[in-house]
């Protein structure tokens, strides 16, 4: 594993994983996609991406993540997303199956491959 500094909307260096945390949900849509398409274009044949986020249930859900989505609304330009929008946004950027896994806190796993 390597750590590279760098900025993401320019490129990103080849790799097999890219791991995203608590990244995306800073970014409006158009952001959010240039930061995915650089990576695709960065990966190698048969990479993966993994993101870990808040993710947004049916409306009225309870917990942590619509409030959250609220202060990024307010706070800066990006929001938290639903598992669909996720998806959507990831085939938009070349991506191909995308799983979700939750996990024992207000996160998930969202994966996705480069197989199209």
């Amino acid at each position: 594993m390597d750590f590279v500094a760098g900025d993401f909307f320019s490129s990103v260096p080849a790799g097999d994983l890219y791991l995203l945390k608590h990244v995306l949900h800073d970014w409006g849509d158009d952001e959010f996609l240039e930061i995915l398409r650089n990576c695709r274009a960065a990966m190698r044949g048969g990479g993966r991406i993994a993101i870990i986020e808040l993710v947004l249930g049916e409306i009225g859900e309870p917990g942590p993540t619509p409030l959250m989505d609220m202060n990024m609304l307010v706070m800066a330009s990006g929001r938290e997303r639903s598992f669909t929008e996720y998806a959507h946004l990831l085939g938009k950027a070349r991506f191909g199956e995308v799983r979700i896994t939750t996990i024992h806190s207000p996160w998930a796993i969202i994966e996705a491959s480069c197989e199209v």
